[in-house]
């Protein structure tokens, strides 16, 4: 093992490039910090330590990219989380792991609303809504506060599309819940921003008789006419109908 030295930009500067492999410049102050050199003479801050019996070896930033004060400084923090028993390695690991909540999201278009009707307008939503903001983020990161400063902003614009959007976010959380990819639903507890009324108007026999007739006039075309007639007929909605 090399000589521990303190590590400075200036005997930084000065170690030598191995010729094959890599070797390790441990600093005299700060235990397991050291700033590995390889033959392609990239220069990084490196942290060894032991946890649980394991050692481990934790890459802290390149040099020069990070300056010795702040790779020290780093090292320190680092030193106290480990003295806790906290795994910094097993953290950052962790990280790269879990799914993002663009992954969720496309999870849970394929494998649960790819069955339904409104897939396409599920997928819409997400995609102009959410995803800007969320694709890249940890979906076990994402907060109720941040689902209520979502919600709450397309709210100011449409309020009734706020609750559809709250609702469907519930849905991919419910979904991920499901499949042992997060813990807990950040929508639990939101009140959805926008009030609806329900709607009792309903045409009465004259209206329905003036519609019917209606419709044999000349402002619409056969296929227009049968379509609205089995909506009138069904109830159901105009895409169903058309689709």
């Amino acid at each position: 093992m090399l000589q521990a030295v303190r590590l400075t930009e200036q005997t930084i500067r000065k170690f030598p490039t191995p010729e094959k492999g890599n070797k390790v410049h441990y600093d005299e102050e700060i235990k397991g910090l050291g700033l590995r050199v390889t033959a392609a003479n990239a220069r990084a801050f490196i942290l060894n330590y032991r946890i649980a019996g394991r050692e481990r070896r934790y890459t802290l930033g390149l040099w020069p990219e990070w300056s010795a004060t702040a790779a020290r400084e780093r090292a320190k923090e680092l030193r106290r989380d480990i003295d806790r028993g906290e795994d910094p390695l097993a953290e950052r690991e962790q990280l790269r792991t879990d799914p993002t909540f663009g992954e969720v999201v496309e999870e849970y278009l394929r494998i649960e609303a790819s069955k339904q009707k409104r897939s396409k307008e599920y997928a819409r939503m997400l995609e102009r809504e959410a995803l800007p903001q969320w694709r890249n983020l940890r979906a076990a990161d994402i907060k109720r506060r941040d689902v209520i400063a979502l919600v709450e902003k397309k709210a100011e614009t449409a309020p009734i599309s706020a609750n559809r959007l709250l609702e469907l976010i519930r849905r991919v959380y419910n979904f991920a819940i499901r499949r042992d990819i997060v813990e807990a639903n950040p929508c639990a507890l939101v009140q959805k921003p926008g009030q609806e009324h329900a709607k009792d108007r309903v045409l009465s026999r004259d209206e329905i008789r003036t519609f019917w007739e209606a419709l044999d006039g000349q402002w619409f075309t056969q296929h227009t006419a049968a379509a609205l007639r089995l909506i009138l007929l069904t109830a159901q909605r105009p895409g169903e109908v058309i689709a």
